[in-house]
Formats: C-alpha cells, structure tokens, sequence
C-alpha cells in the first residue's frame, strides 16, 4: 500500500466542512428514561445470538494468542490485549442489544 492508496480528507468532508459520509450517532443524553433503563438491564440471549457469542469469543481468543506470540513481553502488548478485552465487551453489547445503541 502507498500513500496515494490511503483516503484523502476531502473523500470525507466537503468543502464547507461538512461530513459527506452519513453515520448513525444517537446520543444517550437525547434517550428518554425508559430507553436508559433499557440499556443498563440484563438482555437475555436467544440462541443465534449465543452462537454469535461464542463465535466472537474463540476469534477473540485466537487474535489475542497471537498477539502474545508476535509481541514482545511490553506495555504495548499488554495495552493491546486490553483494548482487545474491550472491543469484545463491546461487540457483545452490540449483539445482546440488537445494534439498538
């Protein structure tokens, strides 16, 4: 990959700054309690989604071992595991709650 294979800025924004790409942005402040309610409580599993999980889970594992084979015993590493940690808490917050948030 070169540079000019990378995106330029002016492929997102236009002229006026205004972004071209449309995307989803609900913030929690707008929410209405109930809706906040919603959120914060348990959402009980179906089964397609139990497969997702677990699926999720063992892609997670497998980039997490490699992490740890590629790279030095350092901070770094030990930052990416986290963030690792993280994007799967999150993916699995996407999945219980349908893509609602």
């Amino acid at each position: 990959m070169t540079r000019h294979d990378l995106p330029y800025i002016s492929d997102y924004y236009d002229l006026e700054g205004n972004l071209k790409i449309p995307f989803r942005r609900r913030p929690m402040i707008e929410r209405v309690p109930e809706e906040i309610e919603r959120c914060m409580t348990y959402q009980k599993a179906d089964e397609g989604q139990l497969a997702a999980f677990e699926l999720l889970r063992h892609k997670v594992v497998a980039l997490g071992e490699e992490i740890v084979l590629l790279c030095p015993d350092c901070s770094d590493r030990d930052h990416a595991l986290r963030q690792l940690r993280d994007c799967r808490m999150w993916a699995n917050s996407a999945i219980a709650h349908k893509g609602r948030y």
